[in-house]
C-alpha cells in the first residue's frame, strides 16, 4: 500500500502483486489524492472488487468503470440456479454445468453483462 500511495478509509485496500484489491468496501474510502493514484494504477496494474465493492465509491464516475455496475440493493437471501454459460474458459472448469443454492444476491443498478 505504502508503495502506491494509498490509505485505508473505512474498507480495507491491499495490494497484492498486481493488483489492488478492494475486499469489504462500503462508501467513500478514498481521498481524492488517493482516487487520483487508484487510477494510475488500475490504467498500469489490476483491479478486483470483491463482495461490497460495488457500493464503493458512489460519487466517482471513473471508478463504475472498472466494477461494471453499482449496488442497487440487498434482498433477503434466496435460492438460485447458477448455469455455467462458458465451459471452454478455465476458471469454471471444476464446476458443475447447473448447481443451486441458496445465498444474498445483490441487485445492481444496471446489468453488468456485455
Amino acid at each position: 500500500m505504502k508503495a502506491h500511495g494509498f490509505g485505508v478509509g473505512r474498507g480495507f485496500v491491499s495490494h497484492v502483486e498486481t493488483a489492488v484489491a478492494f475486499l469489504p468496501t462500503s462508501g467513500d474510502v478514498l481521498t481524492p489524492a488517493g482516487r487520483e493514484r487508484l487510477a494510475g494504477y488500475i490504467e498500469e496494474g489490476g483491479f478486483a472488487g470483491a463482495h461490497a465493492a460495488a457500493c464503493t465509491e458512489y460519487d466517482w464516475p471513473y471508478y463504475g468503470e472498472p466494477i461494471g455496475a453499482r449496488f442497487a440493493r440487498r434482498p433477503e437471501y434466496q435460492p438460485v440456479k447458477a448455469v455455467i454459460e462458458d465451459r471452454e474458459h478455465p476458471e469454471p472448469r471444476s464446476l458443475r454445468a447447473v448447481w443451486r443454492f441458496t445465498d444474498e444476491w445483490y441487485d445492481f443498478r444496471v446489468n453488468p453483462r456485455p
